[in-house]
């Protein structure tokens, strides 16, 4: 025991008896967490995190639309009505990725 302990150190025993406890670990690990951090931080970063996200939504948006708007020729009429361009589908699908998602 000596021998591994000097090997590999003591964190990498406390590490071992962890994973062979795992609901022993997440508790002793909970507690150790909960002294540093309040039960309520995770919503309140949540909370902070969505309002980001939404500024940032609209704001590639903005940048996305004025873009687009400068380089774009009119478009020929499409006999599709909801036809998507690239750049539309591209925002769209960062729009979705950056939007805040209701849990």
């Amino acid at each position: 025991m000596q021998d591994y302990l000097r090997q590999f150190g003591a964190r990498k025993v406390e590490a071992n008896a962890l994973v062979v406890r795992p609901v022993e670990g997440r508790e002793l690990l909970e507690k150790a967490i909960l002294q540093y951090v309040p039960v309520t931080a995770l919503a309140t970063y949540a909370e902070k995190l969505e309002g980001a996200r939404t500024e940032l939504a609209s704001e590639i948006q903005r940048r996305i639309s004025e873009f687009t708007a400068e380089d774009e020729e009119p478009a020929p009429p499409s006999d599709e009505a909801n036809e998507m361009t690239l750049p539309d589908t591209a925002a769209a699908a960062l729009l979705d990725r950056l939007a805040p998602r209701k849990r």
